[in-house]
């Protein structure tokens, strides 16, 4: 994928400038190594990418003064997962359409060989880009149906551009989105890291803009609401496997399985990460004593909750309530 800067200048007018002189925590980039920054006559861009044998990740910041646009060129059929992370902003693509890209929303689009063309208002825009080969999909679309649409577009080497749903970027999404942007990762684990976090991101893509795999309704039916209640009431003593799977009908290595394929998480880890999430809110928010806070979420004792909440924050509870509520009188 290459990516000219049209409308913001002539090309000579892209001068290579120093990234850090325009970086802020809120754009901090990954990889620093390949980070690049050019200014023009109608702003300043920073990029940078992180290629693997399967899938390339790029990363820009454009820092608009005036209305201006770019050129995506692609040479070989290409599936981009296209994240915005700011700025709203219109692309007109191969095939003449119009596409309006929303702030906090995210799409997974197929981009023939030829160029598409992005107009950008002035402002700040942020792009995260995913480019993928249909051997990364493949691999993918083992349990997830509708990557596989777009692999078959790029193998026949399609010559109409084509998009499936937009999403909206939530909390779970962002999530993996803020762990790729903060990775700072160690040469002989760089890939392996970022593979997971772009496989963890494409399965919310896929429940966030509702295409699922395709499974037996009643037991996709089933998995909603288990997931729903394991959100809203994390303290309840029987969300353990051998209950839900007996409650739901669905044998337990099924049910982990299913959940694992819909939502991108184990089921083990949801339960755990929820009841900490819970467990975080009570300190915080109520006059709860952390003995009663022990034994409305099932631990032992406060010994055993204490070092349970201390290992996943890094915080003891004690620490975590004092630092709120001094927060909260500065505020």
């Amino acid at each position: 994928m290459k990516v000219t800067f049209y409308r913001f200048g002539l090309p000579e007018e892209g001068k290579k400038t120093d990234p850090s002189r325009h970086l802020s925590t809120k754009h901090k980039l990954p990889w620093t190594a390949s980070m690049e920054s050019h200014k023009f006559n109608s702003g300043t861009v920073l990029s940078q990418q992180f290629a693997a044998k399967k899938f390339t990740v790029y990363h820009y910041v454009f820092l608009v003064q005036q209305p201006a646009s770019i050129r995506i060129s692609v040479e070989q059929p290409s599936a981009l997962l296209h994240c915005v992370l700011e700025g709203n902003s219109e692309a007109l693509l191969q095939n003449g359409n119009k596409l309006t890209l929303k702030e906090k929303s995210y799409q997974q689009a197929f981009y023939p060989k030829g160029d598409s063309e992005f107009n950008l208002p002035p402002g700040t825009h942020q792009w995260l880009f995913i480019a993928a080969t249909p051997a990364f999909l493949e691999d993918f679309a083992e349990n997830n149906t509708h990557p596989r649409e777009v692999m078959e577009r790029l193998q026949n080497a399609s010559n109409q551009s084509h998009q499936l749903n937009s999403a909206s970027i939530g909390y779970e999404a962002q999530h993996v989105i803020d762990q790729l942007l903060d990775l700072n990762p160690h040469p002989h684990y760089a890939t392996l890291d970022i593979r997971t976090l772009l496989e963890k991101l494409f399965r919310q893509y896929l429940a966030d803009a509702k295409l699922h795999p395709v499974q037996p309704p009643d037991e996709y039916a089933k998995l909603q609401e288990l997931r729903w209640q394991l959100r809203t009431q994390p303290n309840a003593h029987v969300h353990t496997i051998k209950y839900i799977s007996s409650k739901y009908s669905i044998p337990g290595k099924n049910l982990t399985k299913l959940y694992y394929s819909l939502y991108g998480v184990s089921l083990e880890k949801e339960i755990r990460d929820q009841l900490m999430k819970y467990a975080v809110f009570l300190i915080k928010t109520s006059e709860q004593t952390f003995e009663d806070i022990s034994d409305e979420l099932g631990y032992a004792d406060r010994h055993c909750f204490t070092r349970a909440v201390t290992r996943k924050t890094g915080k003891t509870p004690s620490c975590i309530r004092k630092e709120y509520r001094e927060n909260r009188n500065f505020g």
